[in-house]
């Protein structure tokens, strides 16, 4: 039996204690059994060369962990360290060892006791707070294992419900109804509601139970739907538009219906306790203008009876649009005249002014034709410049911007566009696009957050490289919400509600991005949008965009350098033809969060389709200079921008643009012909994808001037009421039978037939012969004697 315990048994942690405590027991008996040795035998036993070891009990110095004390009992060893007995110490008594334990070793039992109850005491706590660590743990572990099993719930039935559509149709439901009105006469009104339904239920306006159609009283009634808000608008109310109007909402779950009614009061409003007259004279006509060069259109107002000082309002639209001040359009008023200038024309300048002249008393307009050609090209065979260029999408990390192509093509049909920005408050221009893009939207990336740009474009053929088209506004490149705080916020003191983001939770890796869409996709590129995760308050999320091509599982991340910052990204250099999946993950200084749900397989290409070709060109003669051209529109055409027409002298196969700006109707009245020559005219439609086919070429028609008769009830000289070009809209079919009303007789007489006019309530129609341009009233088809008396004339018999 070895006297010692070996080194590795000693320290080696899975040393087994019980081993060691039935050790000590047997050496505690060997003990016992040896204590009849008396001091004399220890001594013989110490003059015999024996080595003393002085080796305690192993539990109690195992398990106590006090300082090491004197041992109260020595083990007798040989020279090769076995045991042969136990030796008391010459200053003990063996009575001692007659009762077992000493008072020492009672003590030492007893110290080590407390101390063995303290630490099962301290062990206890220690594990008891283990515990409940624990027990937190799993009990956050859970609650959010709960939460994101809610939210997949969640986002399965969400899924099911735009996967079954059955569960979301729905009747139409007006959510904004329209309301009544009551307008003086000549005021224009407009009704609006909001209409929600599943599917998008089809809107018609009824004026008394009776459909309203547009292309019937062209100018009258305009209709308009965008974002599920519908309108109807009435144009220079008169009498007859008196009505209850009711809208109709309906789809395949059912019909629901509004109603609104519209009065309009005759007679002026009077302003001081005076009702003014408003005559426009010294008009101006229709007007031809080139790129580049500067035109003024002014009016002469007559308003009765004159005050000092007074001012009307005075307003110009152009194509029923209010002309604010700006760097292109100045006004002026002079007190008598009101005038508009052009300062740098340009083909976003065509289209129909109109000057409108408001008193409480009433209003009065006039209006006339402009039309801007092209400037000379500087290389011969170039198209025009592009038009219209506007920006839109604008956030942080890419604009898109758009344009209309140019009329005019040059001698070659269009390759492409290169769009160029600028950074305002400097003069460098930078081409955003290294190869021409065909379709007329392009997203600019690149730009600097929080800065401001303005962006041209320019068409090439082969021939070469159009004029820049005019700029576009200045647009700043950070997202729409930190744009708004640039705007300042209004003071405290106002009463407005400013609502704040609450402060960023730290730490926190964002979840999933929801409502990922393709919202653009063409052959150059792919515009994404999507919707950040709905936890709020997460710190600094950015983006990634990841591709895959369609039948692999291989995804590639786009933008591997820099996130994006903004929900949207435009993807480039993608293959054309080719058919791809996208996904996007969140990111923050936390981590990388899991990829939203891929999109659909988008092939790369065109998805908008050029328009086809408009149908049968019919021109009608107007005036000796002018033509009204109606066609019949495309067919299937989506996104349609306008139609071009064009006209030629026959025989000459010499084609000339009509119009430099798209127009969105079926009917265009041509201006600036050569009278006594025949003409052909074709048209064709064009949206963001391009140019149609050109229509079929109409049958010609001749431009000449038609010359009336006049048959004279009495015998006096009938001359002009005015030779002013009037508006377009003011000529019409004539009635049976009218009678022409002179203001002026032969000798330079005054004839003031307005007290027999009104007494008769006219209506006012206007009819052209050559250059000159007469009034028409309708009265009664017996003319008074006093009224034949007075200058009447019959009905012109055309030549």
């Amino acid at each position: 039996m070895s006297g010692s315990i070996p080194f590795y048994q000693k320290h080696h942690r899975h040393y087994d204690r019980g081993y060691r405590s039935t050790e000590a027991e047997s050496k505690m008996r060997h003990y016992q059994s040896s204590s009849r040795y008396s001091a004399g035998t220890s001594l013989s036993a110490t003059s015999r060369g024996l080595k003393v070891s002085s080796h305690s009990g192993l539990e109690e110095n195992r398990l106590n962990p006090l300082p090491k004390r004197s041992k109260p009992s020595y083990l007798a060893v040989d020279k090769e360290n076995q045991i042969i007995g136990y030796v008391v110490p010459i200053f003990r008594g063996s009575q001692e060892f007659a009762t077992g334990l000493s008072d020492t070793e009672e003590a030492r039992v007893r110290d080590t006791a407390a101390y063995m109850a303290r630490r099962d005491l301290f062990t206890s706590g220690l594990e008891m707070e283990r515990s409940e660590v624990t027990s937190r743990k799993e009990a956050m572990r859970e609650s959010a294992e709960r939460i994101s099993l809610n939210k997949t719930i969640h986002e399965h039935e969400e899924h099911f419900k735009r996967m079954n559509e059955d569960s979301l149709m729905h009747a139409p439901e007006f959510v904004i109804k329209p309301r009544s009105h009551t307008v003086w006469e000549k005021q224009c009104v407009r009704l609006h509601c909001t209409v929600s339904g599943w599917p998008d239920p089809r809107v018609i306006w009824y004026k008394n139970n009776v459909a309203i159609d547009p292309l019937a009283n062209p100018g009258k009634f305009k209709l308009e739907s965008r974002y599920n808000v519908h309108s109807l608008e009435i144009n220079k109310c008169d009498f007859d538009d008196t009505a209850q109007y009711r809208v109709s909402a309906m789809n395949s779950q059912g019909e629901q219906s509004a109603f609104a009614s519209v009065v309009v009061k005759l007679g002026p409003v009077s302003e001081y306790g005076i009702t003014f007259q408003i005559h426009i004279v010294e008009t101006f006509g229709v007007s031809f203008g080139r790129e580049g060069e500067t035109m003024s259109l002014g009016c002469t107002v007559i308003i009765y009876p004159a005050l000092h000082r007074y001012q009307p309002e005075i307003q110009w639209y152009r194509d029923d649009v209010l002309l604010p001040p700006s760097k292109w359009t100045h006004m002026h008023w002079s007190g008598d005249r009101a005038t508009l200038t052009l300062t740098h024309l340009n083909k976003e300048d065509e289209g129909l002014y109109t000057l409108r002249v408001a008193t409480k008393s009433g209003y009065e307009t006039y209006s006339a034709y402009v039309f801007v050609r092209d400037a000379d090209a500087e290389v011969e065979g170039a198209p025009g410049a592009p038009l219209d260029v506007r920006c839109l999408d604008a956030n942080k990390d890419y604009i898109i911007v758009t344009w209309k192509q140019p009329a005019v093509e040059g001698g070659n049909s269009i390759l492409g566009y290169f769009v160029d920005r600028c950074e305002v408050g400097t003069t460098h221009w930078v081409q955003c696009n290294d190869a021409p893009v065909k379709f007329a939207r392009f997203p600019v990336t690149g730009l600097v957050e929080g800065r401001s740009y303005i962006f041209r474009v320019r068409a090439v053929n082969k021939s070469g490289i159009s004029r820049p088209s005019r700029v576009s506004e200045p647009v700043a490149a950070m997202d729409p919400a930190d744009r708004a705080r640039m705007r300042g916020t209004s003071a405290p003191w106002t009463g407005q509600i400013i609502v704040t983001e609450e402060e960023p939770a730290e730490g926190i890796v964002p979840g999933k991005p929801c409502e990922l869409q393709v919202t653009e996709a063409t052959k150059n590129y792919v515009v994404l949008s999507w919707k950040p995760p709905g936890e709020k308050g997460l710190e600094g999320v950015m983006y990634y965009v990841e591709k895959c091509v369609s039948g692999t599982d291989n995804w590639q991340r786009v933008n591997t350098e820099i996130p994006v910052k903004s929900p949207r990204f435009a993807l480039f250099d993608l293959a054309e033809g080719k058919s791809y999946l996208f996904r996007v993950r969140c990111c923050n200084s936390a981590g990388v969060g899991e990829p939203s749900e891929p999109t659909e397989t988008i092939t790369v290409g065109d998805k908008l389709d050029i328009p086809s070709a408009p149908g049968k060109v019919v021109p009608t003669r107007n005036t000796d200079t002018s033509v009204v051209v109606s066609w019949e529109a495309s067919k299937d055409v989506k996104d349609l921008v306008g139609y071009y027409i064009e006209g030629s002298i026959v025989g000459s196969d010499v084609w000339e643009p009509c119009n430099n700006k798209p127009v969105k109707g079926t009917r265009f009245i041509c201006h600036g012909l050569i009278t006594g020559e025949q003409y052909v005219f074709r048209v064709r439609a064009v949206n963001a994808a391009g140019l149609s086919q050109f229509s079929p070429i109409s049958e010609p028609v001749e431009i000449f001037i038609c010359t009336p008769t006049l048959s004279l009830y009495g015998s006096h000289s009938v001359t002009p009421i005015f030779c002013s070009t009037p508006p377009c809209s003011a000529a019409s079919t004539l009635q049976t039978p009218p009678f022409l009303l002179c203001l002026k007789q032969g000798q330079g007489q005054d004839l003031y037939a307005s007290s027999i006019l009104d007494q008769f309530d006219p209506i006012q129609r206007l009819i052209q012969t050559g250059s000159m341009w007469y009034i028409i009233h309708y009265i009664p088809a017996s003319p008074p004697s006093h009224v034949l008396g007075r200058g009447c004339v019959g009905l012109p018999t055309w030549c």
